[in-house]
């Protein structure tokens, strides 16, 4: 059975603060309820900072992804749950490109030290992953998952 208490801002912040990225952070929601823990979820999503360290896809949308297979999202089914979630998260946000949302290209180095350096991270990421965690919660038992 999943957590179904979504951690406030706050918590989202704190984790943040301790060196988590936001697939990372989204994860750790999720993780004992499919068997996993915070050390496997970490080093699952360790990558998923910046966009994919990329500016790409936001990695609590990534994170998200993610968590529609481990719920059992049947592969003839992941296109249409990926789209939905994809959709969903555009209509809050805009897009699902780190670097669009965040107005900074993440995978260069200076426009990244200069966004954390500006409080954006810890202002727009926080939104960002409470928001995919909230979008999961709806569209998880739309798709049969818990």
């Amino acid at each position: 059975m999943m957590n179904t208490v979504r951690p406030d801002k706050n918590e989202i912040t704190q984790t943040l603060l301790r060196g988590k990225n936001c697939g990372q952070c989204l994860l750790e929601r999720y993780a004992e309820g499919f068997g996993f823990d915070r050390e496997d979820t970490d080093r699952i999503a360790a990558c998923f900072g910046g966009g994919l360290e990329m500016g790409q896809t936001c990695g609590a949308v990534a994170g998200a992804v993610i968590v529609l297979g481990l719920a059992g999202v049947e592969p003839k089914d992941a296109r249409e749950a990926v789209a939905k979630l994809r959709r969903r998260f555009e209509a809050r946000h805009g897009s699902c490109i780190c670097a669009q949302l965040l107005g900074a290209d993440m995978s260069d180095p200076q426009q990244a030290e200069a966004a954390k350096a500006s409080g954006i991270l810890m202002e727009r990421c926080t939104s960002f992953i409470g928001d995919a965690m909230d979008i999961l919660d709806q569209l998880l038992p739309e798709l049969g998952g818990d």
